[in-house]
């Protein structure tokens, strides 16, 4: 934990802590982001093809049924990434199976 506290860049916080998140699941690719009014703004992402992280930068949150879903409930939600998200998907074809977690703060959603 120690290296993910290190500094106070939000940025590269998030980086060690997804880099941490996927060697420890043993998944390839990840991202923390965080609500900005009805966006969801790109903290850290990892293993994504350069084109789908560039276009999950910013993801509108009406367009992130499965992120809302997670902010609203508080609930963590594990599934095929075909499922969550159409086999169409440009994530489906990144990844095969997907965590979505909230990010909490004194028992709110970001």
């Amino acid at each position: 934990m120690q290296a993910s506290t290190s500094t106070l860049e939000l940025s590269e916080v998030g980086r060690r802590l997804i880099e941490r998140a996927l060697v420890t699941t043993n998944m390839q690719l990840g991202g923390l982001w965080r609500a900005e009014r009805h966006m969801l703004v790109c903290i850290a992402q990892h293993g994504y093809s350069s084109q789908l992280a560039a276009e999950r930068m910013t993801i509108p949150l009406s367009e992130s049924r499965v992120s809302a879903q997670v902010m609203r409930t508080q609930q963590p939600i594990y599934g095929s990434t075909a499922t969550l998200y159409g086999i169409e998907s440009a994530l489906a074809q990144d990844a095969k199976t997907v965590v979505v977690l909230p990010l909490l703060h004194r028992g709110r959603a970001l």
